[in-house]
C-alpha cells in the first residue's frame, strides 16, 4: 500500500521553515541593481590579463578582485536560485535565475586566462612573490591546486 503525500501550499508553511532571502538581498530591486554593478565589474577583469606574473602584489590584487567578484556573483545566484526553487510556477524568480547563466558564462570566459598565467610561474618566482607579498598566502591553496595539475595541463 502506498502512502498519499499531501502537498502543502507555500503560504501555509510557517516562516521558520522558509529561506530568509532578505539575508542575501532586501528586495528584487536591490538584487537587480547589484547584478548591474557586477555586470559592469566584469569588464575590469581584462585589465589583469598579462599582469599576474609581474609581481606578488599584482597577482594578489587580481586574485582578490576575482575572488570578491565571484563571491558577489554567487550571492546573486543563490538568491535567484533559492527564490526560483520556492515556487517553480512563478515566472519572475525563474527569469532572475535564467539571467545568471550569461553572467556566469561571461565571468568564466573573461577570467579564463588566470590559471594559464599562474601555470607559467616558476617555483622561484612564486617563492619570491610569497616573500614580497605576504598577503598572497591567502591564495596559497588555490595556487597550489593549479600548480599540482601542471603536468596534466596542456
Amino acid at each position: 500500500m502506498t502512502e498519499k503525500r499531501l502537498e502543502v501550499s507555500r503560504d501555509k508553511i510557517e516562516e521558520m521553515y522558509k529561506w530568509d532571502l532578505g539575508q542575501l538581498f532586501d528586495t528584487v530591486t536591490a538584487w537587480e541593481q547589484r547584478k548591474k554593478e557586477i555586470a559592469s565589474e566584469l569588464e575590469k577583469i581584462a585589465s589583469f590579463k598579462g599582469t599576474l606574473t609581474r609581481s606578488g602584489e599584482d597577482l594578489f590584487t587580481a586574485l582578490t578582485f576575482l575572488s570578491n567578484l565571484t563571491k558577489e556573483f554567487l550571492r546573486l545566484y543563490a538568491y535567484a536560485s533559492m527564490w526560483s526553487d520556492q515556487d517553480t510556477r512563478e515566472s519572475k524568480p525563474m527569469q532572475l535565475r535564467q539571467e545568471m547563466t550569461p553572467l556566469q558564462t561571461q565571468l568564466s570566459a573573461l577570467s579564463a586566462f588566470v590559471e594559464p598565467e599562474i601555470l607559467t610561474l616558476t617555483d622561484a618566482q612564486l617563492a619570491q612573490f610569497y616573500h614580497t607579498e605576504p598577503r598572497l598566502e591567502t591564495y596559497h591553496q588555490y595556487i597550489s591546486d593549479i600548480l599540482r595539475r601542471r603536468e596534466h595541463t596542456l
